[in-house]
């Protein structure tokens, strides 16, 4: 009896040994996914903070360059404005000379 006692603590102590030892490799397993689900974390962390800094860097530079076509535009608005004034103004001369004329 006292033999059959002691073979099944050794058959029970195997059997937990072999669980421990699957504990310890579904442990490493699960330290392992989660390293690699970090790292992946990271680098499309990373990732986003470039795209950001570089939407960013394009949204200055798109700034600029609406800002430069606003202030073209505006010009050539005033140079129109001008010429519009210097043609009625003109056209003004040339009607006074037209009466002139007829009279």
């Amino acid at each position: 009896m006292e033999n059959e006692l002691l073979t099944l603590v050794k058959q029970m102590n195997k059997q937990l040994q072999n669980l421990d030892k699957r504990f310890d490799e579904q442990e490493r397993s699960f330290k392992q996914a989660i390293e690699e689900s970090e790292q992946r974390t990271n680098v499309k962390f990373e990732q986003l903070i470039k795209m950001t800094a570089k939407n960013s860097e394009d949204i200055v530079a798109l700034r600029l360059e609406m800002k430069e076509r606003t202030d073209k535009l505006e010009l050539a608005n005033y140079r129109h404005k001008t010429d519009i004034d210097l043609l009625f103004q003109e056209t003004q001369s040339n009607k006074r000379d037209i009466a002139q004329l007829k009279n």
